[in-house]
């Protein structure tokens, strides 16, 4: 009998949600879709149904990001619960990676925007400019010092990465180089993609999606398992958000020829 809390529970569970990502036939579905409208029933019956759920309308484009960052962060959680308790923790870790970006402004004294205000997920980063930062943001400060860590993006990931593998269990050899490989393979994309000219950014992120499933179909019944499935279903979510603000931005305008 598989027990929650286990391994072979967490991938019985993952494998589920796995199966039911769009397709290649539903999402050029989604992207052929004219009319918002049109394009969320789409995405409801491809396997986004929480998310359609979860946008209030009218629509707008802060709405659909606090309504996207409010379904990675639920995602993040329910993988989370599944896995073994020593686990649990650098999971849910994960969930902080959409908000970096926010912390990194506001601790360099950014005045929160009104959207801002409106978003509970962002609540804990209301502070006021001049403040000390809230203790998220001092989660991933370095041993150097809090002003260090905001001294640019790549500063914020490393110490995001750092808090991140403090909160992982002791890892076998094998474990290590799992994971090894999964963080070079991220480190690597990030880094083609701040270089890529506008008309290659879907062809890296399709790669960056098949390395991402290469390394879960690789690592069935092992940890890194749920680490790059949360990674497939980031790329899902950005994606949908992407085909659903683009009908947002230019909706008096066709989408097809």
């Amino acid at each position: 009998m598989m027990i929650p809390g286990s391994f072979e529970y967490a991938q019985v569970r993952i494998q589920s949600r796995y199966a039911a990502r769009a397709n290649a036939s539903a999402w050029r579905e989604m992207e052929h879709a004219r009319e918002l409208s049109a394009l969320i029933e789409l995405a409801r019956r491809s396997g986004f149904d929480r998310v359609v759920a979860q946008l209030p309308m009218p629509l707008g484009l802060h709405e659909l990001d606090c309504a996207v960052r409010e379904q990675w962060h639920e995602r993040v959680d329910e993988v989370a619960g599944w896995m073994p308790v020593d686990w649990q923790a650098a999971l849910r870790w994960c969930s902080l990676i959409v908000t970096l970006p926010f912390m990194q402004y506001l601790a360099e004294g950014g005045i929160p925007y009104g959207w801002m205000q409106r978003d509970a997920s962002l609540a804990e980063l209301r502070v006021q400019p001049g403040r000390h930062p809230p203790a998220a943001m001092g989660a991933v400060a370095p041993v150097a010092g809090q002003h260090e860590t905001w001294a640019g993006p790549e500063a914020a990931a490393s110490g995001w990465y750092r808090a991140w593998r403090s909160r992982m269990p002791p890892l076998s050899d094998e474990d290590a180089a799992h994971f090894l490989v999964l963080v070079r393979t991220v480190e690597s994309h990030r880094g083609a993609f701040s270089r890529a000219a506008v008309d290659e950014g879907w062809r890296l992120r399709r790669r960056l999606e098949d390395k991402l499933t290469a390394l879960f179909r690789r690592s069935t019944l092992q940890p890194l398992a749920a680490f790059a499935f949360l990674a497939l279903q980031w790329l899902d979510l950005e994606r949908l958000r992407g085909e659903i603000a683009t009908r947002i931005a230019f909706a008096s305008r066709s989408l097809l020829p």
